[in-house]
């Protein structure tokens, strides 16, 4: 929170803070003995949850995800103008938008 106060919403300086955090506790969370099947499954959740987060999160989304992947991506399996690729990027926003959220 604090490298976002001090460097802003696009700044990249904030979201590798964040990346770098983020890896850190999956190397420790390795190391940890899980007790049950349950556990592991939280955690892996945890681990898909916060990957989301950083795909979707700004700059990144904006400047590297979405106009390197997700377009191209749509272009080349649907057409470029038709409404199921709008109904594809409107999703793909509202999900940008509540990553930056929570």
């Amino acid at each position: 929170m604090v490298a976002l106060w001090v460097y802003g919403h696009n700044s990249y300086k904030s979201w590798v803070i964040s990346l770098v955090l983020d890896l850190l506790r999956i190397v420790l969370q390795r190391d940890m003995k899980v007790r049950d099947v349950n556990e592991k499954n939280e955690v892996d959740g945890r681990n898909r949850t916060m990957v989301m987060k950083m795909i979707f999160r700004n700059p990144f989304y904006e400047s590297i995800f979405k106009p390197k992947i997700v377009v191209p991506l749509l272009g080349k399996l649907l057409k470029s103008d038709g409404w199921p690729t709008k109904i594809i990027m409107s999703i793909l926003e509202m999900r940008a938008s509540v990553s930056l959220t929570i």
